[in-house]
């Protein structure tokens, strides 16, 4: 991928529709004349496999290029004459290539070679000059790789809320689907899909057919995957089940991700309801921390404040009831290094930038007591949503947002650490591409060895309180990257 930093861009004036309005005395009164008008409005390459490449159309320039999301490396020619562009173009225009109607996602184009494109539109006509970028070099050993742009072409559904892991050598995303939105009638989906590569999604035919809920999380424990807390507040699901009024507490678990055991009814000392909770693996078990809560028809701007730990999922022991005031935020990363377990950012009360916060609290007691590491230092610590990962020694952090004045800013430089205090932005050669984009919640998965999979999240904060039920915008690409 090229590495300049400037985004997609649409020209605004020249793609829209040229309207001239005449005012003149051979006019009648609020007479509107609309002159034709034929042009791209947004394109993307679609390669055999169902992924997709987003093009930067200028319209100054009358070219049409991928050049900020470079197809991978190694792709060849065989693909590259198979590309199915999806387009929009304006009202009414149709899209040739040597006379021959191209129709937006069906027809395959050469892109072997520049080709030129044609747009008409009555007398309105418009020529593009088409080229495909092919990745020089592989990045993935150093920056990182994007392995797919949008995974809801290639099986996913648009799922609204999901967690992703990798377990026995596949990828798996647990996700809440709701087509009518928060209304209490229509289907809500509770499905887990699978991917051997972040390129193609397959529907796990589970069993049973309902899984998690809106703020799930997945986590890989002692051979196993789980599925911890979230809420069916929307909808009915498949079996026909009614929405709670209430968000129940659910946890579920498998040895092989098609054969569930609800490990719910025979809970002891369970954690109350909640979505979007903090879990980790921290000395041998699994801590559960915090969650979102809701009540009065929407997700409250407070955090359920206990922790919980477990050996199996099922026998619970609630470790702090409350935290320290040092320790009371939302959206911070939870995470475990060198047998202390850590919090780090996230912010008090409502977002602001007087409320945020770029300190780090640890744990030597499994969550019981907490100490702020007062020798803390780094770029860009004060931030919330984002995630914090481990491998060989060294932690690694990975997106969130900052705020200054009231400006909400996506961060996209990785930060590591060997003591878990003292952070340092990687080199820049080892920061993800250019064209990854800003984020919060990303799901960051230990793959293989040193590779770490960035899959998703959302792309920005909204309202007072981070998670504003289903208007957040979800990503759906997939990343993967070499920890250096």
């Amino acid at each position: 991928m090229k590495r300049s930093r400037n985004p997609i861009r649409l020209t605004l004036g020249i793609i829209a529709t040229w309207v001239l309005i005449f005012t003149g005395s051979s006019c009648s009164k609020n007479e509107i004349f609309y002159e034709d008008a034929s042009g791209i409005l947004t394109f993307r390459y679609q390669i055999p496999d169902g992924r997709v490449f987003d093009c930067v159309v200028d319209q100054q320039n009358l070219t049409i290029s991928n050049s900020m999301d470079s197809l991978l490396f190694g792709t060849a020619n065989t693909v590259l004459q198979k590309i199915k562009p999806v387009f929009t173009t304006t009202i009414g225009a149709k899209v040739y290539v040597n006379g021959q109607e191209v129709k937006s996602g069906e027809t395959e184009i050469d892109l072997t070679k520049p080709l030129k494109i044609e747009t008409k539109y009555n007398s309105a006509a418009r020529d593009y000059n088409v080229t495909a970028f092919v990745e020089r070099k592989d990045h993935s050993a150093t920056s990182g790789a994007k392995i797919n742009t949008d995974m809801r072409l290639t099986g996913l559904p648009s799922f609204n809320s999901y967690s992703a892991a990798y377990f026995k050598d596949k990828l798996y995303i647990l996700g809440a689907y709701y087509p009518n939105g928060t209304a209490t009638t229509g289907t809500a989906y509770y499905e887990l899909y699978s991917s051997e590569d972040g390129g193609k999604w397959t529907k796990v035919s589970t069993n049973p057919n309902v899984l998690g809920g809106f703020g799930a999380e997945l986590l890989v424990y002692n051979d196993k995957m789980y599925a911890i807390g979230g809420a069916r507040l929307w909808g009915n699901d498949v079996n026909g089940a009614i929405r709670e009024s209430s968000v129940a507490w659910r946890i579920m678990s498998t040895t092989n991700g098609t054969d569930w055991t609800d490990l719910t009814p025979g809970q002891v000392n369970a954690p109350t309801g909640r979505m979007f909770p903090q879990v980790t693996v921290h000395n041998g078990k699994i801590v559960l921390r915090r969650g979102k809560m809701f009540g009065f028809g929407m997700l409250q701007n407070v955090n359920h404040t206990d922790t919980y730990q477990t050996t199996d999922g099922t026998n619970w022991t609630r470790i702090a009831a409350a935290p320290i005031t040092g320790t009371s935020r939302n959206e911070d990363a939870m995470f475990s290094f060198n047998n202390k377990l850590y919090v780090a950012g996230g912010y008090v009360n409502w977002i602001s930038e007087a409320n945020l916060r770029g300190d780090i609290w640890s744990s030597s007691d499994n969550g019981l007591t907490w100490q702020q590491e007062s020798a803390a230092s780094g770029t860009d610590l004060v931030r919330f949503g984002h995630r914090v990962v481990s491998y060989g020694g060294k932690l690694y952090m990975i997106g969130g947002e900052k705020l200054v004045g009231t400006a909400r800013i996506g961060l996209t430089d990785v930060l590591s650490s060997t003591n878990g205090v003292n952070w340092t932005s990687l080199p820049a050669n080892l920061q993800l591409p250019v064209a990854f984009t800003a984020r919060i919640y990303p799901n960051v998965v230990m793959g293989k060895d040193d590779l770490i999979w960035i899959i998703g999240g959302f792309s920005n904060s909204m309202g007072n309180y981070t998670i504003n039920g289903l208007g957040m915008t979800a990503r759906y690409d997939v990343w993967t990257k070499r920890l250096k």
